[in-house]
């Protein structure tokens, strides 16, 4: 018995699928530029600014490429879930 596959919901679903490249898109774009450049540039040249090892070390060393993690995870899940 043959299975015709032009009604299978697989094939429908995969032609109601936009293959467009949207706002949501660029953003997850802008999140990794800023997560692999500007994120790591900013840890490399914090010891060259400043001298010695104060409070604001913390926030540079740990919790800002935390909240880079965290933020462009979000954002990879947001922009391959569709609304």
């Amino acid at each position: 018995m043959r299975r015709d596959t032009s009604d299978d919901s697989i094939t429908a679903q995969r032609r109601e699928v936009d293959p467009q490249f949207d706002r949501r898109g660029w953003v997850l774009v802008g999140a990794i530029i800023v997560s692999f450049l500007v994120v790591p540039g900013i840890i490399y040249v914090y010891p060259y600014v400043t001298s010695g090892f104060n409070r604001l070390s913390i926030v540079v060393y740990f919790l800002l490429p935390l909240f880079s993690a965290i933020t462009l995870g979000l954002l990879a899940v947001g922009a391959t879930t569709q609304r």
